[in-house]
């Protein structure tokens, strides 16, 4: 078989090309490693497989784009719009609705319109991970060493990586010297992975422990390798991820469903209701009290469907995305910045924040933070790799309360013999590199280049203050023996006027058995058995709180060893320094963010590709875990017991696809998951999670990509102020939409009802309903809407994946809506039959208040006046109850922000008071056909008002405090 043959074999499972053996891998693969591909055997293959890059999945037009406006709210408007411009064209009559539905059309129109312009952003998400192919790589082909584009790579192409270089594919190493390569974008793992190509691992094995593997988008640290490529393109590890976010559905956010469900039960409401109108206007009435009327049957029908869609909220979907974009501007200020405006309310209901370890809740910047010399402990200040911060002497080991170990600020090094020698070893048995570079966005930023943990040991080296270039023009540099992972140390030999040394270090595990002296004040003494017990317990006492500990040693030689055995006597009879203390420093401020979200009922988990017992320690120092918490690893996740997964705030040893199964879990048991990240290996989770947060300074354009939001700061205190913020803005998106329910279904009641008392009654005229919609169905829906988030905002409970009306406050909705009927409508009626003369109309009542009389003044018309009224009385009022529904009144009166709420509420009022009392108003108005019919009230006609409306007001209050005593909130 030929090796085109071999490779385009079909097989129904993909070699495990990290546990099988090389020869085994070429002949998967098609390729003589020695000779690399021929040009032909490129040119097919690239046919076969497509070019190097991760394309772009994108779905069909209208599942992208169309489907996600087409909800049931929006839909009933659609479709109630048309059948009206249809009878309006095909049957022209008195009754014609077609402005009704142009103005439906309208504002149907500007919600679809923003909805597409979401739908666009977000197919945005793939595309950052098309920008990972760039620059040229080195391969062998026709037996020739030759740089091509990264797009042309193929399977079985022979790849030469350096210290760098970014991976451009996913490859089987052939050869690896001192090769370690910074995965931390794919596995989450702030320490650069070791590679040897000689040690397989399990088939099941995560990808941290795939050593004798390298993976497309991440990068070399140190060393040189060649590679076999195995996958390249979408068959990559990057590319799998890339495959399970384009599967994901773009187009149904959790607000967009609940505005659905709810809709699509006003719908069915609304089609009651018509044909309620339609058969008792048409049918029922006539027969039952023979009744006569003027009306057409395409009369009653645009009756019943207008009378119908009061029902229906129309504001909604428009003041929704007015609420959200609110958020956007507010969030923004706080450094989040909103991809997807559904990830505003979704924030607002978190009850899970999963976070990524590194570069989220830790800088991803390895740090010395202590050192001993073997006698003393100091501590340092500073993180990352800016070399500032002092170095304090600590009086006393004790590794227990490490977090007060300060002590003496170290201004002389040379005072301190130990820590000099310590510091001198640490920075020039060195291969790190740290650039200084001036940005506009984040100012001074310090690159490492080299392995991370030499790039902490130099800045730790830098922060004494020692003379850099006097040290190293003493001690040039005459041998190296780099770092390997099976050994564990590295050593370089330098010369010393006429003599050598030999510094050294490595695991402490590793050199403690190599040393025969250990280091005094003045000069070596013989290392004893008590001296290595201390050094090694104080080793591991700082390594189970979650540091790295590596131990340093010398070694003073007459001449430059050779042959063989020369590594060997370079680090062997050494002289025991000490350690330094190496961690991923959390970033400022985290801790009090957990522990705000803890007060906030949102439980916090790390995800994290460290080990366990780093991510526990880790996780115990920011307070994510506790005494009830427990640490599972990324291949239990589909495993564990729902109990266990509950109590498990750290997954550590995770894969891309576990963070999926994390997310699912979460998800299926109805909480609403945020996802913290900065890497490629978050972008799905990101993508998949309810609020989708990525990191805006370290975070990759692929993480930034999938996410819902970015946080420009880095910084995991921001996101407890976007929840809080987002927490706002679904309270105001809930009272907004119990506002617009619950007049809507009001002032259903009334119209209604007034067909069973009289079919043919209209009780609003002329601009009567225009005037209607634009004060009390708009001017309290944008105080709600444009009203401050609460201070108090995060001490309610996460509401998860509860619907926006849950059943208790549909009771507290339904009482509402009863009692506004209820006094509503006894006023209407007693004012309309002037019953017992307790609202008389007699022609003192609107004496003189017209120059002109446009209209005839009659009981009907001032009870509709009286209606309008009341309406006005209990919708405001119930705009300020339901502001802040769970507070009391005094309480919710000293939140701020009720100056505007006041302001845009009075513009009713005023509106209303002028068209009553001012008569120039509505002489204006009336020769433009814009007629109220609005008569002035006597103040006796007030008191009636305000006792109708009382009984919504005073009862909803009492009720509330009956709840609020009952600690229940709505």
């Amino acid at each position: 078989m030929s090796g085109d043959d071999a490779i385009t074999q079909e097989s129904t499972e993909v070699p495990k090309y990290h546990s099988i053996p090389l020869e085994d891998v070429y002949s998967n693969v098609g390729v003589d490693p020695s000779e690399g591909l021929t040009d032909a055997q490129a040119k097919e293959r690239l046919r076969e497989y497509g070019p190097n890059a991760i394309q772009k999945v994108k779905g069909p037009f209208w599942q992208v784009y169309i489907a996600p406006i087409l909800n049931w709210l929006i839909t009933i408007y659609v479709v109630s719009a048309v059948a009206l411009i249809l009878i309006a064209y095909f049957f022209p009559s008195s009754y014609s609705q077609f402005g009704t539905a142009v103005m439906w059309i309208g504002v149907v129109a500007v919600n679809a319109l923003v909805a597409i312009f979401q739908q666009f952003r977000a197919q945005k998400k793939l595309e950052a991970l098309e920008k990972l192919s760039a620059g040229e790589a080195r391969v062998i082909r026709n037996g020739k060493e030759t740089n091509v584009s990264p797009l042309d790579l193929v399977p079985g192409d022979i790849v030469k990586l350096e210290q760098g270089d970014r991976v451009p594919v996913d490859g089987r190493l052939i050869t690896a010297t001192n090769l370690t390569v910074n995965e931390a974008s794919l596995t989450g793992e702030s320490v650069p992975s070791s590679k040897d190509e000689d040690i397989p691992a399990p088939e099941d094995a995560a990808l941290p422990d795939m050593n004798t593997m390298v993976f497309f988008g991440t990068y070399v640290a140190t060393g040189v390798g060649k590679l076999v490529t195995t996958a390249t393109g979408s068959r990559t590890e990057i590319g799998k991820i890339q495959g399970t976010l384009g599967e994901l559905n773009t187009g149904d956010i959790p607000l967009r469903r609940k505005v659905n469900r709810l809709a699509k039960y006003l719908g069915i409401a609304a089609v009651l209701l018509m044909a309620t109108s339609v058969l008792w206007q048409g049918l029922f009435a006539p027969l039952l009290f023979n009744w006569e009327t003027d009306l057409t049957v395409t009369d009653i029908l645009s009756s019943g469907i207008t009378r119908a869609m009061t029902i229906m909220p129309i504001n909604i979907p428009l003041l929704t995305t007015i609420v959200l974009l609110t958020g956007v501007l507010a969030m923004a200020k706080k450094g989040v910045i909103i991809r997807d405006l559904s990830a505003v309310e979704s924030l607002g209901r978190v009850s899970v924040i999963c976070s990524d370890k590194t570069g989220t809740m830790t800088r991803n910047q390895m740090t010395v933070k202590f050192a001993w010399d073997t006698h003393n402990l100091y501590s340092v200040e500073g993180a990352g790799y800016e070399p500032s911060g002092d170095i304090h002497l600590v009086g006393d080991v004790n590794t227990a309360d490490l977090e007060r170990a300060k002590g003496d600020v170290i201004t002389d090094v040379f005072t301190q013999k130990g820590l000099y020698r310590l510091l001198v070893c640490g920075g020039i048995n060195n291969d790190a590199e740290i650039m200084k570079e001036e940005t506009k966005d984040q100012g001074t930023v310090w690159t490492p280049l080299g392995d991370p943990t030499d790039a902490a040991l130099l800045t730790f080296f830098r922060k004494s203050g020692l003379d850099e270039e006097a040290l190293r023009s003493r001690y040039s540099v005459v041998e190296e023996f780099p770092f390997e992972s099976e050994l564990k140390r590295m050593s370089r030999i330098c010369k010393d006027d006429d003599a050598y040394v030999s510094f050294v270090k490595g695991a402490t595990e590793v050199l403690l058995p190599r040393c025969t002296k250990i280091d005094g004040k003045d000069k070596p003494s013989k290392i004893t058995p008590d001296a290595v017990d201390r050094a090694r317990t104080l080793a591991n006492d700082f390594a189970s709180k979650g540091y790295r500990v590596i131990s340093l040693a010398y070694k003073h030689l007459s001449k430059v060893p050779k042959g063989e055995d020369a590594r060997e006597e370079a680090e062997t009879d050494l002289i025991y320094l000490g350690f330094a203390c190496i961690v991923d420093p959390p970033r400022e401020g985290v801790r009090e963010a957990v522990n705000a979200c803890h007060s906030a009922g949102i439980n916090v988990v790390m995800i994290t590709g460290d080990a366990s017992a780093t991510a526990k320690t880790i996780a115990e120092n920011l307070g994510i875990f506790n005494e009830n918490s427990i640490v599972i690893e990324g291949s239990q996740v589909n495993s564990v017991t729902d109990e266990d997964f509950a109590r498990t705030n750290v997954f550590a040893r995770v894969n891309p696809e576990h963070k999926q199964v994390i997310v699912e879990r979460y998800q299926d048991q109805n909480r609403v998951v945020a996802m913290t990240g900065d890497g490629v290996n978050d972008a799905l989770a990101l993508a998949m999670s309810d609020t989708g947060i990525a990191m805006g300074i370290t975070g990759t354009d692929v993480a930034k990509e999938a996410a819902d939001l970015v946080i420009t700061d880095d910084s995991f205190a921001s996101i407890v102020s976007g929840v809080h913020q987002g927490r706002g803005l679904f309270s105001k998106i809930r009272m907004m939409i119990y506002f617009y329910i619950a007049i809507n279904l009001f002032e259903s009641i009334i119209f209604f009802g007034a067909l069973f008392v009289n079919p043919g009654l209209e009780i609003l005229q002329g601009w009567q309903p225009i005037y209607l919609v634009v004060t009390t169905h708009s001017f309290p829906g944008l105080a709600l809407v444009f009203d401050r988030t609460s201070k108090r905002a995060m001490e309610e409970k996460p509401r998860d994946s509860q619907e926006i009306i849950t059943d208790r406050l549909a009771r507290y909705m339904a009482l509402n809506v009863a009692l506004m009927a209820i006094g509503a409508g006894v006023v209407y009626f007693l004012t309309y039959t002037e019953w017992m003369g307790i609202v008389t109309l007699t022609a003192d009542n609107v004496a003189g208040f017209f120059s002109t009389e446009p209209y005839v003044i009659t009981a009907a018309t001032k009870a509709t006046i009286m209606l309008l009224t009341v309406i006005l009385l209990v919708e405001s009022a119930m705009a300020f109850q339901i502001r802040r529904i769970n507070m009391s009144p005094g309480k919710s009166l000293r939140e701020s922000g009720l100056i505007i709420f006041i302001f845009l509420i009075g513009l009713i009022y005023l509106a209303h008071l002028l068209l009553m009392y001012v008569p120039l108003a509505q002489e204006i108005l009336a020769p433009l056909g814009l007629l109220f019919y609005f008569i002035p009230l006597t103040t006796y006609d007030w008191i009636i008002c305000i006792l109708g409306a009382l009984p919504a007001i005073l009862g909803m209050e009492l009720y509330k405090r009956s709840l609020r005593n009952r600690k229940v909130e709505l």
